[in-house]
């Protein structure tokens, strides 16, 4: 991952650090505003389009965000589109793509963040991350279908997004093979580790 989608921009280096022969130049920091656990209307608890979305992470001033949807990676290419448009336009805004997932730990199944670098395609993650879950589009609405058959597909898809459930120990697996990073959705919350 590059340092400045972390929020670190470039300046006088002020020492550099050797991790395993590669060489990490130290900056001098400006810090940013971020935010990784937001929700599109992907979500069965959001409302708001993706270009929605990037307007209110804009006016709220957030440089780097990371949409995080419930099962869900659908707008990945199209969130990305929207801010190489907003970055055109010299407005400071870097995405990395994510998703929350709910796991099969946990009382009441813990919810992670999983936060991928930027270059991770949705394609990638539909062909690689979600089936390795068990989180396909055809998984989810066949969840969504379990305790009512006449569903159409559009409605169990929703339904299932609220009951299906990934294997902890996959999701870190596959995350790391995808050099993503896996959080805590709600360390202290509903869905949370101490529950």
């Amino acid at each position: 991952m590059h340092l400045k989608a972390l929020g670190v921009e470039s300046a006088k280096p002020l020492c550099k650090i050797n991790l395993d022969e590669r060489w990490l130049e130290v900056n001098e920091v400006k810090w940013r505003k971020v935010d990784l656990h937001i929700h599109t209307k992907a979500s069965y608890d959001c409302d708001l389009s993706p270009e929605a979305l990037v307007d209110e992470v804009i006016r709220c001033g957030i440089n780097l965000f990371s949409v995080t949807d419930h099962n869900c990676i659908d707008n990945v290419d199209e969130l990305r589109q929207i801010v190489d448009t907003k970055k055109k336009e010299g407005i400071e805004i870097e995405f990395l793509p994510g998703i929350e997932i709910r796991t099969d730990k946990g009382g009441h199944a813990i919810h992670v963040l999983v936060i991928f670098p930027e270059y991770v395609t949705e394609e990638v993650l539909r062909d690689k991350f979600l089936p390795s879950l068990t989180l396909t589009r055809t998984d989810i609405i066949n969840k969504g279908r379990e305790n009512n058959p006449t569903l159409t597909d559009s409605k169990a898809y929703k339904e299932g997004l609220k009951k299906k459930y990934a294997n902890f120990e996959t999701v870190v697996k596959v995350a790391k093979e995808l050099e993503g990073i896996v959080v805590a959705a709600h360390p202290k919350g509903q869905n949370g580790i101490e529950e």
